[in-house]
């Protein structure tokens, strides 16, 4: 139990990971979990769960993993029986990481069948594990593009992206969130990752939506990689989970200014809701698809009566 609610308040402390890592990292902490523990405390399960999606409501794939996870425990009646819970949680988390294990490697292939990145420039904002991987494969080819990385203030987790990429061998120049327009005329094209993908917008770090703008206006080409599960059609959805799929919830302030003087309000926000026109196209691992062309990839599913909660 007490790894369990270490490790839980490691992920919600981390504000620079991106949502395929900080997936990986609950999966990681259920596994230790289940692992020590074959008899597990279901409800604690579910309650250190709910408090990680609260923090990072607009991360798709956390959706995606947790209403699976909390489907599991339903249809087997684990809150009931959790003398077997630990097995068959266990051979649950399995099944899924097999299965979406090689989603960015496809994310990757696609990219590279699509896009000429050799000897080009490319913006990235932001951190995203998709983003890594794609050009980690690059990489693996001998494809080293010139990269311009925000910052991504206020969380500078864009200095975490480009450590990683500089460990593979990639010439990395960062810059200031504002400063992307003096380096426009360097730049030929932008990878941003996506964090929840709707029929009309898409959901990514705040600032995407004027640098999508920037680069439209010159005429250059604007990619988002996602992977299916982040595909959400909200009308299908409870009215409480579209809320925290779509609202964006104030951080902390102390962010932007510690102790601001009397009448300043610091308002922090991660995630912007960006439109889907403003993509020259999105890069799935199935897949690559203009901004009119989603809609028949939207699929209804079943959300468990587990996700209908307010704040722990």
């Amino acid at each position: 139990m007490q790894l369990l609610k270490e490790r839980t308040e490691e992920i919600l402390r981390d504000s620079q990971s991106g949502s395929g890592t900080i997936l990986e990292k609950c999966i990681k902490m259920l596994s230790a979990n289940l692992e020590a523990n074959p008899s597990p405390d279901v409800n604690a399960i579910i309650k250190n769960l709910r408090r990680i999606y609260w923090k990072h409501a607009r991360m798709a794939v956390l959706f995606h993993f947790c209403n699976g996870l909390f489907l599991e425990i339903e249809e087997e009646k684990l809150l009931e029986d959790e003398k077997n819970a630990g097995e068959k949680l266990l051979a649950f988390l399995n099944t899924y990481t097999a299965q979406w294990q090689h989603t960015e490697t496809g994310i990757a292939r696609e990219l590279m069948e699509e896009v000429v990145l050799k000897n080009k420039s490319i913006l990235l904002h932001s951190n995203s594990s998709s983003i890594v991987k794609a050009l980690s494969a690059l990489a693996g080819k001998g494809i080293l593009p010139q990269i311009y990385q925000t910052v991504s203030w206020p969380a500078e987790e864009g200095k975490v992206q480009a450590a990683e990429l500089a460990k593979l061998g990639f010439s990395i120049n960062v810059i200031a969130d504002t400063a992307v327009q003096n380096h426009i005329s360097d730049i030929d094209l932008a990878l941003f990752g996506c964090d929840a993908l709707f029929p009309a917008h898409f959901v990514n770090k705040t600032g995407t939506t004027l640098y999508a703008a920037l680069l439209k206006s010159w005429n250059k080409k604007v990619y988002i990689l996602s992977d299916s599960r982040k595909l959400i059609k909200t009308n299908l959805l409870p009215d409480s989970v579209a809320r925290l799929l779509l609202e964006e919830k104030p951080r902390d302030p102390g962010e932007i200014w510690k102790n601001p003087p009397e009448g300043v309000s610091p308002l922090n926000e991660y995630f912007e809701s960006v439109p889907n026109d403003y993509a020259s196209a999105f890069i799935l691992e199935s897949g690559i698809y203009k901004p009119g062309k989603l809609d028949p990839l939207f699929k209804g599913f079943r959300v468990s009566e587990l996700f209908k909660f307010e704040e722990d």
